[in-house]
C-alpha cells in the first residue's frame, strides 16, 4: 500500500583473521538550546526535497556500524572464487597487467581513464583485457537523464551487450559499481576502520556518495547484493553491500600487486548472476513482447472507471461485466510505466506454487542502502487482469518472528476492520542478507564505545532497530539452518541485522493520507484506522501495531449503497503495514520485545516511549502516536496561527535530547507538551486552529481534549515512578502534596473514550475549504500569524465569555502572507462562543491568531 544472499560456501573454515566492525563517525554531540537539544529533519515525512549534502549525511548515519571487515584472501575464496588451479578454466585466466604508469597520475579524470583503458584492454599488448566478456565504461561528467537526484558514479563494468555510447550511467545494465578518488587514503572510507579511528570530512562525504550509488543501482535493478569497486589513486578494494551492511577488505597496491587486481576482477566476472547479487526471482519484460503491450493496454483509461471524491454517484455494480476500478489505480499504474525505466514480473510464492505479477516504477522506494529498503508497486495481477499493492521489502528473519501476511491473516480471521485484505505472500528462498554472517563483535573500552555510539539517530529510514546483534544459527530438526535472534547486551555496536527478502500482496491500493480534501475527511480516516488498531489489540490476538505513522495511515475509496439505492463514493482508513505488530504484554517483566531499541517512526513514537526505550509499547503508546499524526496533518495542511509551519514540524517532531553522549531520548517540545497539556508557540501563544473567518477549527476540540489525556497520563506516570534513595545521613524533607486531584487511568489508553470523541467531533458541521495546501512547500495560502492578544484584559475577558452568549463584533482582520501585511474588510466575530455536539468553542480577539480558551461542557 501506498505509504520503507546465499549462504557463503566455506564460511565455516573462515577463523585465522576475524572481521572487525567499521567505526563510521566522528562523534557529533547535539547543540542545546533552550527549546530542544537536538534536530532531526523531516526526511521521512514528506516529498520536500532535501539538498544533496544534507541527503548525505542521513545515509552516513544511516550506514553506521554496518560495515564489516573480511581480510582479502577470505573475501576472495568465498565471494569472488577463483578455478582450481589446474583446471581447463584455470588456463583461461589473463596475465596480470602493468598499472606502474598510475603512480605518477593526481587528477581522478587521469586515473580512471587511463585505469580503464587497462583494464578494458586498450593499452598493452592484449587487446582482451582482464575480464573477458566485460568492458568498464566511464559516467563521471553525464547524469542520468532520469535520474531526479542527478547522480554522476565515476564508472560501470557491463557486459559487452550493453556498453552505454553516451557517457551517461545506465544504472538498470551496471554489474559492478567502480568509484575512482585521487590520493591514497584520504578519500578512502575503509582506510583504518577499526574501533578507535575516526572518520574525517573527506571521507565522510565519500561514504555517502558511495552509499547514493549504490542506493540508486539497489532501486534501478532487482537485487540481492552489489558489489563496489573502490579505486584511491594507486590502491583498491573490493566492498560487497547488501542490506543488513557492507563487506570491505584490505586495500591493495595494484601498481605493485597487479594480480590481485586481477583476480578481484576477473573472479567477478565467473560469478553467475545469482552470486553478482541479481534476483533471479525477477524478470525483465521485453518491449514488443505480449505481457508489455497487456500493461500498456490496461493502463488506458476506461469509461467505466469511477471517480473517487467523496459522496460522487457512481453506477451500480453488475455481474456481467469485470467490476469498475478506481480512476486513480489506472492512473498510478500508468505512472508507473515510463518509457525509460524497465518492466518486471516479480515472483511471490505460495503454497499452491508461484505466483507471477506485473510491475513497473516503484510508487514508493526507502532511502538509502541498508535497512528493510521496502518497495511499493501498483502491480496487475496477468491472471485475474486486476490491479493489486504488491510491497518487496526485506524483513527480520529470525524464529518466533512471523511475516505481515500472517499477521493480516489472523487479522481477517478475527474479522478486524479496516486492514488489508491478504491475497498471497512469500519468503524468497536463499536470499538472506550475508553480511551479518561475517560478523564478529568486538569488544570495546568504555571510551570507544562513546567514540562509536555517538552518531545522530538515522532519518534516511523510520527509527527502528536496524542493526541487530549477529544471529545464532542452529540446525532444526529437519537438518535445516535456523536464524535465532539471541539474547541483548548494551553493546549497541555490535549488531547487524539478518534479514530475508519478502514479498506480499494485497487487494487495496490506497491514497496516502496527504491526499485528504478537508479536515473531516482526513480525521473520519484516523478514527477508522483507531477502530482497526482496536479490533487487533483488543480480540484474542492481543496484538499492537507499534508504528503508527503518517506513512502507514492511507485512504481507501469504496461505493455504498444511500436509502435511494443510489451508489456514492465513500472514504474510508486503511491501518497498514503491521510487520513490526507484536503480541501485547501482559506486564512489563514479560520478556516479548526482542527488539533492545526503539520500534516505529522516530517523529510519532510516544513520548514515553522515547524516553524508556526498553520498556516493552502498550495501548496508550500506539494511542499517542495517533494524535502526533492528527497533530502533524492538523499543522501542515489545514489553518493555524503558527506563522512558520516547517520550524514547529521541525522543532515539535524532529527534537531529541541526549543523554551520556549516545542514548537518544524525547526532545523537549514534545515532552513539555504532554506533561503540561499544552502546545506553545515561540510568542508563548498557545496553538490554535482556526476556521477561515477566523473562528475556532473543530480539529482544535480534538487536539485540546488528547492533550489533557496526554497530561493526565504523564502525571499518573510521575506519581508513580520509584524516588530516588537518600543516604542514610539525610532526612527526608517534610513535603507537602498538592490538592490536585491525579486519576489513577488516563482515558489515553482507552479505544473507546478516543472513538467516542472522534465520533462527537465528526458528527459537527465542519468547514468545506479549510485544507489549504501543503505549508512545506509554496502552493500553501497565507496562513494565520500569531500576532497576541491586544493587553491582558482582552485575554482575560475572552476567558470570560458567558457560554450562552453570541458576541459579533465587526472589524477588520489581519492577515500576514510573505512578509506582507494584507488588511481585508470582514465580518469576523472576535469573542464569541459555540456550543456544539456538547463542547464550548471560544473564540479570543483574533489579530491574525492569539490566545483561545477552550473549554468542554459540564
Amino acid at each position: 500500500m501506498a505509504s520503507a544472499e546465499t549462504d557463503p560456501a566455506g564460511i565455516e573454515e573462515i577463523r585465522d583473521s576475524p572481521p572487525r566492525q567499521l567505526c563510521p563517525t566522528e562523534a557529533q554531540k547535539p547543540k542545546h538550546t533552550p527549546r530542544r537539544t537536538g534536530v532531526r529533519t523531516l526526511a521521512s515525512l514528506g516529498d520536500v526535497k532535501k539538498p544533496l549534502a544534507e541527503r548525505r549525511k542521513d545515509l552516513i548515519e544511516a550506514m553506521a556500524k554496518t560495515a564489516v571487515y573480511l581480510p582479502l584472501s577470505n573475501f576472495q575464496s568465498t565471494l569472488l572464487p577463483l578455478p582450481r588451479p589446474g583446471s581447463t578454466q584455470s588456463r583461461l585466466m589473463p596475465r596480470a597487467r602493468d598499472f606502474s604508469g598510475m603512480a605518477d597520475l593526481r587528477s581522478e579524470k587521469d586515473i580512471s581513464r587511463n585505469f580503464t583503458a587497462i583494464v578494458n584492454g586498450k593499452s598493452g599488448k592484449d587487446p582482451k583485457g582482464i575480464c573477458p566478456g566485460y568492458k568498464i565504461a566511464l559516467s563521471e561528467d553525464h547524469y542520468d537523464p532520469k535520474d531526479e537526484k542527478r547522480l554522476k558514479v565515476d564508472g560501470a563494468l557491463y557486459h559487452e551487450d550493453d556498453i552505454p555510447k553516451d557517457g551517461r550511467p545506465r544504472w538498470e545494465k551496471q554489474r559492478l559499481l567502480i568509484e575512482f578518488k585521487r590520493g591514497s587514503t584520504q578519500y578512502d572510507p575503509f582506510h583504518n576502520m577499526d574501533t578507535t579511528s575516526v572518520m574525517t570530512d573527506d571521507r565522510k562525504e565519500v561514504y555517502g556518495q558511495v552509499g547514493d550509488h549504490v542506493a540508486r543501482a539497489f532501486v534501478c535493478q532487482q537485487r540481492t547484493a552489489l558489489f563496489l569497486l573502490l579505486v584511491a589513486g594507486t590502491m583498491a578494494r573490493m566492498t560487497r553491500w547488501d542490506h543488513s551492511g557492507v563487506i570491505y577488505t584490505d586495500a591493495i597496491d595494484y601498481v605493485k600487486n597487479s594480480a590481485a587486481l586481477r583476480d578481484l576482477i576477473w573472479g567477478f566476472t565467473l560469478l553467475s548472476l545469482e552470486k553478482q547479487g541479481f534476483d533471479l526471482t525477477a524478470s525483465i519484460i521485453s518491449p514488443g513482447t505480449y505481457d508489455y503491450e497487456l500493461m500498456d493496454d490496461i493502463a488506458l483509461p476506461q469509461e467505466t472507471d469511477l471517480p473517487f471524491d467523496e459522496g460522487s454517484l457512481v453506477p451500480s455494480p453488475t455481474t456481467a461485466e469485470p467490476a469498475p476500478v478506481f480512476a486513480y489505480v489506472r492512473e498510478m499504474f500508468a505512472k508507473s510505466l515510463p518509457d525509460d525505466w524497465p518492466r518486471w514480473r516479480l515472483l511471490v510464492p505460495t503454497p499452491a506454487g508461484p505466483r507471477m505479477f506485473f510491475v513497473g516504477k516503484p510508487v514508493f522506494d526507502a532511502p538509502g542502502p541498508i535497512g528493510r529498503c521496502t518497495r511499493g508497486y501498483v502491480a496487475l495481477d496477468p491472471d485475474s487482469k486486476r490491479f493489486v499493492w504488491l510491497k518487496d521489502t526485506w524483513r527480520p528473519n529470525y524464529l518466533g518472528v512471523d511475516p505481515e501476511g500472517n499477521v493480516l491473516q489472523t487479522l481477517r480471521d478475527l474479522h478486524a476492520r479496516n486492514i488489508p485484505t491478504f491475497v498471497c505472500h512469500g519468503d524468497l528462498e536463499g536470499q538472506d542478507t550475508q553480511s551479518p554472517q561475517f560478523f564478529r563483535p568486538t569488544k570495546r573500552t568504555k571510551r570507544q564505545k562513546l567514540i562509536h555510539n555517538a552518531t545522530l539517530p538515522s532519518t534516511a529510514r523510520p527509527f527502528i532497530s536496524e542493526d541487530t546483534p549477529l544471529c545464532g544459527v542452529r540446525r532444526g530438526e529437519d537438518g535445516k539452518v535456523e536464524y535465532v535472534e539471541p539474547a541483548y547486551d548494551n553493546e549497541e555496536d555490535t549488531r547487524l541485522r539478518h534479514l530475508r527478502h519478502y514479498r506480499l500482496v494485497v487487494s487495496e491500493v490506497c491514497l496516502p493520507l496527504q491526499d485528504f480534501t478537508r479536515g473531516h475527511d482526513f480525521v473520519s480516516v484516523i478514527r477508522d484506522c483507531v477502530r482497526a488498531h482496536s479490533d487487533a489489540a483488543t480480540s484474542s490476538a492481543k496484538l499492537l501495531h507499534r508504528d503508527i505513522s503518517i506513512g502507514n495511515i492511507l485512504i481507501l475509496p469504496t461505493t455504498e449503497a444511500k436509502e435511494d439505492e443510489s451508489r456514492v463514493v465513500v472514504r474510508h482508513g486503511i491501518l497498514t503495514d503491521w510487520e513490526l505488530a507484536k503480541p501485547l504484554c501482559d506486564d512489563e517483566s514479560q520478556e516479548c520485545q526482542r527488539q533492545p531499541e526503539r520500534t516505529g517512526t522516530w517523529q510519532f513514537i510516544s513520548a514515553f516511549s522515547l524516553d524508556n526505550p526498553t520498556v516493552p509499547m502498550k495501548i496508550e503508546d500506539d494511542l499517542e502516536s495517533f494524535f502526533y499524526v492528527t497533530l502533524y496533518i492538523g499543522v501542515r495542511y489545514l489553518r493555524h496561527n503558527c506563522g512558520d509551519a516547517k520550524w514547529f514540524l521541525t522543532d515539535f517532531f524532529d527534537s531529541y535530547s541526549c543523554k551520556g553522549g549516545n542514548t537518544y531520548l524525547c526532545g523537549s517540545p514534545k515532552r513539555n507538551a504532554v506533561n503540561s497539556g499544552e502546545i506553545l508557540l515561540l510568542e508563548n501563544d498557545d496553538l490554535v486552529f482556526c476556521e477561515k473567518d477566523g473562528g475556532v477549527h473543530w480539529l482544535d476540540t480534538i487536539i485540546t481534549e488528547v492533550l489533557a489525556w496526554l497530561k493526565a497520563r504523564y502525571a499518573i506516570a510521575r506519581k508513580s515512578r520509584p524516588k530516588k534513595r537518600l543516604r542514610p545521613s539525610q532526612k527526608q524533607p517534610e513535603v507537602t502534596t498538592s490538592s490536585q486531584h491525579v486519576e489513577s487511568v488516563s482515558p489515553i489508553g482507552d479505544h473507546v473514550e478516543l472513538l467516542r470523541l472522534l465520533d462527537e467531533i465528526l458528527a459537527q458541521s465542519w468547514p468545506m475549504d479549510d485544507k489549504i495546501g501543503d505549508q512545506l512547500l509554496k502552493d500553501a495560502e497565507a496562513v494565520l500569524e500569531p500576532e497576541g492578544v491586544a493587553s491582558p484584559e482582552d485575554a482575560e475577558n475572552a476567558k470570560r465569555v458567558a457560554p450562552d452568549e453570541d458576541v459579533v463584533e465587526q472589524r477588520p482582520t489581519k492577515r500576514q502572507t510573505k512578509g506582507k501585511v494584507l488588511t481585508e474588510e470582514t465580518s469576523a466575530p472576535t469573542r464569541s462562543t459555540r456550543k456544539r455536539g456538547g463542547y464550548v468553542r471560544q473564540r479570543g480577539n483574533h489579530k491574525g491568531g492569539g490566545k483561545v480558551s477552550r473549554s468542554r461542557k459540564k
